[in-house]
């Protein structure tokens, strides 16, 4: 049985075939993205040997992301071993989902004599998902090296990767969190502007500085949280080098100005 209900059959009968997604909110590229409002146009299979009649289609969810906003069409008569369609079948769904969520909705299919049929509708959903990959960075008060020692101040810009499957439509925020007291940041945040699949984005400047009690340090670390709308889209710890005794690259004694360091954690 299926959900507790003997009436329930799968496999045979009535079966949902691949369905069309219309946009009623949202990018219009027929596939589901988060914050997105769409439309179902779902065809219905009968597999049976007989014509089934008077047939309604009920979707349900259990996901929480999801509101239901016309669950219930009529499908009508279907002949033996044709197709069927319904359209208008609609729902919400949040912004709150990471990127490959899986949807499922419940479908049964209700004729007007005879069992009832169920069948499961899979969606997968799009989002971004950012990815800290690396920084670059300059020195703007100190001895004039290009490098931010102890007791100096710089400036770094955080790079961001977008490896989800939809766009960051709206303005986000980078939050900087120093994992080193003797690395100082002066703003706890900084705006980070749209970056689309598949591609790159910096954050606005970031001032900090090193403290002087810092001799002997040769890195420090920072964990950079990239949020879009208050929702977290990805996250990474990435090492700062202090002075020019550290180098995450062979070539960055020669280039010691706004090079690239690299994250030493994955985003989400």
């Amino acid at each position: 049985t299926y959900y507790g209900d003997p009436t329930l059959k799968i496999k045979q009968g009535l079966r949902v075939g691949e369905m069309m997604i219309t946009e009623l909110e949202g990018d219009n590229d027929g596939v589901l993205d988060v914050a997105e409002v769409v439309s179902l146009t779902i065809p219905v299979h009968n597999r049976s040997e007989e014509d089934i009649n008077g047939i309604r289609l009920e979707i349900s969810t259990a996901d929480t992301l999801v509101e239901i906003i016309n669950g219930t069409g009529n499908l009508g008569d279907i002949v033996a071993g044709e197709t069927g369609e319904v359209s208008g079948l609609g729902f919400s769904f949040g912004e709150n989902a990471a990127d490959g969520h899986l949807l499922i909705l419940d479908a049964v299919m209700t004729p007007e004599e005879g069992e009832a049929w169920w069948d499961m509708i899979e969606i997968s959903v799009r989002a971004p998902r950012l990815e800290a990959f690396g920084f670059g960075w300059g020195e703007i008060e100190g001895d004039g090296n290009g490098w931010v020692d102890p007791g100096e101040t710089g400036v770094m810009s955080i790079h961001f990767r977008n490896d989800g499957g939809d766009d960051m439509h709206s303005e986000g925020q980078v939050l900087i969190n120093s994992l080193d007291e003797r690395l100082i940041t002066e703003q706890e945040a900084t705006p980070l502007q749209p970056v689309a699949s598949e591609n790159t984005g910096n954050t606005d400047y970031i001032e900090y500085s090193i403290s002087p009690n810092a001799e002997g340090l040769n890195v420090a670390f920072i964990e950079v949280t990239a949020l879009v709308n208050d929702i977290t889209r990805g996250s990474g710890i990435i090492a700062i080098p202090i002075g020019a005794e550290f180098s995450l690259d062979e070539n960055l004694d020669e280039q010691p100005v706004w090079q690239r360091s690299y994250a030493i954690s994955e985003g989400l």
